[in-house]
């Protein structure tokens, strides 16, 4: 006697082929971004120390504290983005050692003269002069 199926029941599908679009861990542009963002980090962490050492303990947190507001803000709004930008700042893409990604803003064109500009016209735009 033949079973039958019922017409309820779905067959189990077979396992898909399709690739993810993680990055293959032995790809050497992978590789090249996770060695970038792990210099990047260092450079962070150098700088920060570098920054505690020329400065007291209060003013290193201070500096510190403003930095990280300064980053927030920025990308929270696209506005602001803009002025980074302007500015020569440029967003750019690092992987963490799991292939996530995260973007971090650098300065890619640093002139003084335009970061002064920036500055001015920031400070008279909001009566921030120091």
């Amino acid at each position: 006697m033949a079973e039958t199926v019922p017409n309820d029941v779905v067959p189990t599908p077979e396992l898909s082929t399709l690739q993810t679009n993680e990055p293959d861990p032995d790809d050497q542009e992978f590789q090249r971004i996770n060695d970038t963002s792990t210099a990047v980090c260092n450079r962070l962490l150098k700088s920060v120390e570098m920054l505690r050492r020329e400065v007291s303990a209060m003013q290193a947190t201070s500096i510190l504290h403003t930095l990280l507001k300064i980053i927030r803000y920025a990308y929270a709004n696209v506005a602001a983005l803009e002025i980074l930008f302007l500015v020569g700042f440029s967003e750019d893409v690092m992987f963490d050692n799991l292939g996530k990604e995260d973007a971090y803003l650098v300065l890619k064109r640093n002139d003084p003269g335009l970061l002064w500009l920036a500055k001015s016209t920031l400070e008279s735009s909001t009566d921030l002069a120091c």
